[in-house]
């Protein structure tokens, strides 16, 4: 038995206002801290501090438990937010449905965005040569893309998928109606959706991030490698408590 391994009885145990949500060995090198309460296992009733090392807890408050259905990740451009999307996907026991976004380079130039779905078809919402669509940076918005691809694939997920994948809820996005339409159902639906969200103010993106339903996480570097299982953990909290209610 590893050393991590003895102490995966703790997982769900409550610990004061903390239950314990995952266990990992440091390795003998300073436990990281983030945003994320952290419980030593030789010592739960005190958080570890940097200098702590060896067996940890990841632990959330009971507060932080109580989540709403819909969790949104923001942070810099760069700073790994999809990655802890598709991370947290090929984890993930259900059927996900949606779409995500990613560069289009060419000879080392990023010229553009493309859409892409987890069923495998994939678009453009964005490209410097385009001449018609919406201009944001030098790029022009496809819209017709998005309203053909991510909009349906937001819809068939509310109905068939045990878990909502939006990447991303941005300003290249919302130049589409039809998207602004297709996002409020699947924030109101049954379905747990997992996304990303742009950090700048926008009337729509400020109405999103305030809704109850909606917790929003920042990714950093300090919480990326961490935040897939929490995110997991969280999920499944969810799915629980609704096939329960």
């Amino acid at each position: 038995m590893s050393t991590a391994s003895k102490y995966r009885d703790c997982l769900g145990t409550e610990v004061g206002s903390h239950t314990c949500l995952s266990v990992r060995y440091t390795g003998g090198k300073p436990v990281p801290l983030d945003s994320w309460a952290t419980l030593s296992v030789a010592s739960p009733s005190r958080r570890v501090s940097p200098t702590d090392k060896g067996i940890i807890v990841m632990a959330l408050t009971k507060s932080q438990q109580e989540s709403p259905k819909n969790i949104l990740l923001t942070g810099l451009p760069g700073c790994g937010k999809t990655t802890v999307i598709m991370r947290t996907v090929e984890g993930f026991p259900g059927k996900a449905g949606g779409f995500y976004t990613q560069e289009i380079r060419e000879k080392g130039r990023r010229v553009g965005f493309a859409i892409q779905t987890l069923d495998g078809q994939s678009g453009i919402l964005s490209h410097a040569d385009l001449t018609e669509g919406p201009k944001i940076s030098k790029y022009r918005v496809n819209i017709p893309d998005i309203d053909a691809i991510a909009v349906p694939v937001l819809r068939r997920a509310c109905e068939e998928a045990d878990l909502i994948i939006c990447d991303e809820i941005g300003s290249m996005e919302l130049c589409s109606e039809e998207f602004q339409v297709a996002l409020r159902a699947a924030l109101e639906c049954p379905t747990s959706l997992l996304g990303t969200i742009q950090r700048k103010r926008h009337p729509f993106l400020n109405e999103v991030r305030q809704l109850d339903s909606v917790k929003v996480i920042d990714v950093s570097p300090a919480n990326r490698k961490e935040l897939p299982e929490q995110l997991l953990s969280l999920i499944a909290s969810v799915r629980r408590k609704s096939s329960n209610t």
